[in-house]
Formats: structure tokens, C-alpha cells, sequence
């Protein structure tokens, strides 16, 4: 559900271009203050290329940004739950809850995973026909989801998630809310959020003291 579409709203609601824990449960989701991780991506590989953390920079160089965090050695596979089940608690739990919204392909359900001031947008994407129908066909073929680490940057927490048949993680980023942990897409045209998304498709991600 998550496309790498440069600048673009749906680069992290619609996946209509491109297509946890060893020892974390779902109530287990803050990320680690004593760890870091270490987001690596060649400039070349990067998807805002105007972004100003390039400037001076080559194609063959090297960007980088550390955040506090941690990874997940041996990601277990989270199953879709039905909404009774659902959790917004952590991070996770708000990831498994996404997942489990688009793949019972439940629109209000959907909605309800986003932030308050997200959700006539996210509205307007599952109204459009075609979106809807490549998106419900996409997770149709997803039987679960892996999440593979977790980042904190500014008031977000960024779950790396990678669903069933996917070859690469892409960072889902959650708010906390009055109501749980709620989807957004506040960070879509973030400079240091790029970097994350880019690492994480294309570049390196390592954990860091």
C-alpha cells in the first residue's frame, strides 16, 4: 500500500504503481533511546532529488541520517486481525491494524487508521474506482505482514513494515493521537524522511550504538 511516487500524497496510502518480532509483541513498540539506526542511500538512489540534504552532492555520493531506533533481527509474521481485534496501543499494533483494514478492503475502516485531519484525503483516494480496485487486487495477495524495525523522528514513530511477497521494507508513519497511534502522511515531502524511504528501498540501514 505504500508507492514510491516522488512528492506525491499517495506515495504512502495507495500502492497502485509498486506493489515482528522475535522477541517484541505488539504491546512492545517504543523505539529504543540507547540504539540507533543508520539510514545510507546514494544520492542517485534518492526520490526527492531537489532535496537541499543534496546540495554539493554527487550522484555516486553517499547521504546518511541517524535516528533512534531499533531493528528487528528475526521478523515474525503479523496475520490480518478483524476490527473487533484491532489495536492502535503501539506502533505496531496500529501497523497490523493498517494492514488488516486494507486487506478486508473495509473503507471506514481504512479512515479510521488515519489521523483526524487526514481523513477526508484518504476518503477521496479510496473513492476513485481504479485506485481502489488495483489496491484491493494487490492485497488479495498479501497474507500478512513483517515488521522489520522501528525510528522515532520529531512527535512520529516510523514502523518499517514489509508485507508478504514484498522485496524490500517501506517506513509506515504513525501519530499518537487521543485515540491510539494513527496512520499519516505528514512526512511525504520530508527531506530526512526521504532518506529513510530511499535507504530502506534501495541503500543501507544498519544499528548503530
Amino acid at each position: 500500500m505504500v508507492g514510491f511516487v516522488k512528492q506525491n500524497y499517495s506515495r504512502n496510502v495507495m500502492a497502485v504503481v509498486w506493489a515482528v518480532c522475535c522477541c517484541f509483541g505488539l504491546e512492545v513498540s517504543a523505539a529504543s533511546a540507547s540504539h540507533a539506526i543508520r539510514f545510507r542511500v546514494k544520492v542517485s538512489d534518492m526520490g526527492l532529488q531537489r532535496s537541499s540534504l543534496l546540495n554539493g552532492k554527487q550522484p555516486n555520493d553517499w547521504v546518511e541520517v541517524r535516528l533512534p531506533g531499533h531493528l528487528i533481527d528475526s521478523p515474525t509474521l503479523f496475520s490480518a486481525v478483524s476490527r473487533g481485534e484491532a489495536s492502535w496501543n503501539t506502533p505496531i499494533s496500529a501497523a497490523v491494524a493498517d494492514f488488516s483494514a486494507f486487506k478486508a478492503d473495509d473503507k471506514d475502516w481504512i479512515v479510521e487508521d488515519f489521523v483526524l485531519e487526514e481523513k477526508e484525503k484518504i476518503l477521496e483516494l479510496l473513492n476513485d474506482k481504479d485506485s481502489r480496485q488495483k489496491n484491493e487486487a494487490l492485497f488479495q495477495q498479501r497474507t500478512g505482514r513483517f515488521v522489520t524495525g522501528e525510528a522515532n523522528y520529531k512527535e512520529y514513530s516510523i514502523v518499517f513494515v514489509r508485507d508478504s511477497g514484498q522485496p524490500h521494507a517501506v517506513p509506515l508513519v504513525f501519530k499518537r493521537t487521543t485515540h491510539g497511534y494513527k496512520r499519516t502522511n505528514a512526512l511525504s515531502g520530508d527531506e530526512t524522511f526521504d532518506i529513510i524511504f530511499s535507504a530502506l528501498y534501495k541503500g543501507e540501514i544498519t544499528t548503530v550504538e
